[in-house]
């Protein structure tokens, strides 16, 4: 019998192998792709297309028929929300032919915050503190931006607020949520944080906060 081992090399690399861009409302931002040919004849990157308005990319050789890069960009101006694109990268020569890479671009909203919701996925062991649920708070080119006050319905809910350097001109903050072991029900619960701000279209935020109940005894299930 006649066994015949070796590697498949794909004609070229693109890393990485999608783009994402995430940015508030008339931010610039982009993602890059770097494309290299693996073969020795010539490869060349003819176009790169997008099948979504508003986001578009462009091409520039680094390395005549070895290597390109591809700089995608979304239109500012986009309204808040979560896209999907498929970037057509077309390609010429022997083992030419067209690629699709995925695209995910999310525009965030004027004040944004990470998680729709608080959620603790595991009882923490009893006597351990239970891990920590982290949300971020941000709002684009206002300095002046605060997180004035935050509270909860459940009484074994802690929170610690802090903020973080600003980054772009983004003002930013950091919750991190716990829970208290032992005050914590028997039964798995359900509530809500809510979350006041400086702003004046977004004054408050009312999160769901839910999780499985009270910790296991040592040694118990």
């Amino acid at each position: 019998m006649l066994v015949i081992s070796g590697t498949v090399h794909e004609p070229f690399t693109i890393e990485p192998p999608g783009a994402f861009l995430e940015a508030f409302p008339g931010q610039e931002r982009t993602a890059v792709l770097a494309v290299r040919n693996q073969e020795a004849e010539p490869l060349r990157l003819e176009a790169a297309r997008s099948d979504r308005t508003g986001i578009e990319a462009a091409v520039e050789e680094i390395a005549p028929g070895r290597e390109y890069r591809v700089t995608v960009r979304r239109d500012p101006n986009l309204a808040p929300g979560s896209y999907r694109a498929q970037l057509e990268l077309e390609f010429t020569g022997p083992n030419g032919g067209k690629v699709q890479v995925p695209v995910t671009v999310i525009q965030k909203r004027r004040v944004w915050w990470s998680r729709g919701g608080v959620v603790f996925r595991e009882r923490p062991a009893a006597g351990q503190p239970s891990p920590a649920v982290t949300l971020r708070v941000e709002k684009h080119r206002d300095p002046e931006f605060r997180v004035t006050k935050i509270e909860s319905d459940l009484p074994f809910l802690r929170f610690e607020l802090k903020r973080l350097p600003e980054e772009d001109e983004v003002t930013r903050y950091e919750l991190e949520f716990r829970l208290a072991p032992a005050e914590l029900p028997e039964s798995a619960f359900r509530g809500a944080v809510t979350i006041e701000t400086s702003d004046a279209e977004v004054p408050r935020l009312s999160l769901p906060v839910m999780g499985p109940g009270k910790p296991a005894a040592a040694g118990g299930r």
